[in-house]
């Protein structure tokens, strides 16, 4: 998975690619910039991030680019 995360930093630094993606894994989440929180289908959280993964609650849904 980090690999792909390797790949997707270098085509957004090197050609302006926006990725949006959704994922479970508060690892990959902290390679995000973007990051929106649903939960039952509603957007509850929107914040501009990149460090170490957020800590969410469980059963929150999250979806970041980059």
């Amino acid at each position: 998975a980090y690999k792909v995360i390797d790949i997707m930093h270098t085509m957004k630094n090197e050609l302006g690619t926006t990725f949006i993606f959704a994922t479970h894994d508060h690892k990959i989440v902290g390679e995000a910039e973007l990051i929106y929180t649903l939960e039952d289908g509603e957007i509850i959280d929107q914040q501009h991030y990149n460090g170490p993964a957020p800590n969410k609650s469980k059963g929150s849904r999250t979806k970041g680019g980059n």
